[in-house]
């Protein structure tokens, strides 16, 4: 695993968000799997990159700043 990621835990509850279709995930799952993502896909460290999601739309849309 590269330097910098710590170890990557899912707890019960996330695992069955993530198994299921229609679930929708939360911020602790979407950041796990980029960990993951990122170890699995060996992603040098000389490298940077940016994952942007719409996790946070809703709250932009709604000038909700407490959340953002």
């Amino acid at each position: 695993m590269p330097s910098g990621l710590c170890c990557i835990t899912f707890e019960p509850s996330d695992i069955v968000m993530l198994v299921s279709s229609t679930s929708c995930i939360n911020d602790v799952c979407i950041n796990s799997c980029i960990s993951l993502l990122f170890a699995v896909l060996r992603v040098p460290e000389k490298h940077q990159y940016a994952l942007f999601s719409t996790f946070n739309l809703p709250c932009a849309n709604y000038s909700d700043d407490d959340h953002l």
